[in-house]
């Protein structure tokens, strides 16, 4: 059986963390896994991590959370509602343009031995749609917040990660209490699971049940008569 594949995205605001984002990169070493530097500036890897910058067609997202943020009272890009959805855009473009992976990870905080975490890493998330690890950090001369797992094999992860996406594009996340990004992707996880049980209950109400379907037949095979 051949070894999953991995995306990782090491996401970056500026020349300064684009350097902070290649060296965490760096210390991955699975054989297995497609290193993606995602910056604003250009910026050369020097061949050690694939080097996509997300500003280079002037999309509209970026400049959306910006305005979001401001909106809601507070013009630091370092506000972790700002930034953790700045570095989902910048892992779903990444998924938008390469496919193919079996799991997808956000790399924002440390990557040492990351080899050997790794078994238990994909054993815990066997079952799951994502899943947060690392440190925790506000730290400001560095890409703040836990790491992200994604199962993309699972059946809804295209779903879950618009439903995460569209709390930070709408700006619901300044209107969570006690925020996290675990509490972000959770309430995305929560409304795809409903939304799928409401499809589910919609599909069984417009679909006759088995014994319906039968009396449905046998009395229009009786109106038909023999030919």
């Amino acid at each position: 059986m051949s070894e999953p594949s991995i995306l990782i995205c090491g996401p970056a605001l500026n020349a300064e963390e684009s350097e902070a984002s290649l060296e965490m990169l760096c210390q991955v070493t699975l054989p297995n896994a497609v290193k993606y530097l995602v910056t604003t500036t250009k910026f050369d890897s020097e061949g050690r991590a694939k080097t996509v910058n997300v500003e280079a067609d002037y999309p509209a997202d970026p400049a959306l959370l910006e305005t979001l943020l401001h909106w809601a009272g507070t013009g630091d890009l370092r506000d972790p509602r700002f930034r953790d959805g700045y570095d989902l855009y910048c892992l779903r473009r990444i998924l938008a343009r390469f496919k193919g992976s079996d799991y997808a990870v956000l790399l924002r905080n440390g990557a040492s031995a990351f080899e050997d975490r790794w078994p238990k890493l994909e054993e815990g998330i066997r079952g799951r749609l994502f899943q947060t690890f690392g440190r925790s950090s506000g730290a400001r001369g560095q890409v703040p917040g836990k790491n992200l797992l994604i199962n993309l094999q699972h059946e809804g992860s295209a779903d879950f990660l618009d439903a995460a996406w569209a709390l930070y594009a709408t700006g619901a996340v300044y209107g969570m209490n006690s925020y996290s990004p675990d509490l972000a992707l959770s309430t995305a996880l929560d409304a795809v699971r409903l939304e799928r049980k409401l499809r589910e209950a919609g599909r069984a109400a417009r679909s006759p049940s088995s014994s319906d379907t039968q009396q449905v037949t046998e009395v229009a095979l009786s109106t038909a008569g023999p030919r």
